[in-house]
């Protein structure tokens, strides 16, 4: 069996992971932006709301340290769980280890 065909799945599971992570890496944004309009519409004085205080600001709202904990969380872990299912797919078996990725 020609090695590209017997280790699709697990391409495709690598392809997954990497989608996975760049739609938290959007909803990161998404989360930014929404308190900043958020910010804007609730302000009580004159004082210019500012995208960056609120991107990198203190971040004490739940939202905020939820989409950035799942994009860091997510990033983290990539390099073990993609090391660790090509390593089995290449020397145990890629069926199995696309099964297992999933």
């Amino acid at each position: 069996m020609d090695e590209l065909t017997r280790l699709k799945g697990v391409v495709l599971v690598t392809v997954a992971y990497i989608v996975l992570y760049y739609h938290f890496v959007f909803g990161q944004s998404l989360t930014t932006f929404y308190l900043y309009f958020e910010a804007k519409r609730l302000k009580k004085t004159d004082e210019k709301v500012r995208l960056g205080a609120i991107k990198y600001g203190a971040r004490n709202d739940k939202r905020a340290r939820c989409a950035d904990r799942t994009v860091g969380n997510t990033l983290e872990q990539a390099v073990p769980f993609l090391t660790s299912l090509w390593l089995y797919a290449w020397f145990v078996d890629a069926e199995s280890a696309m099964y297992l990725g999933w």
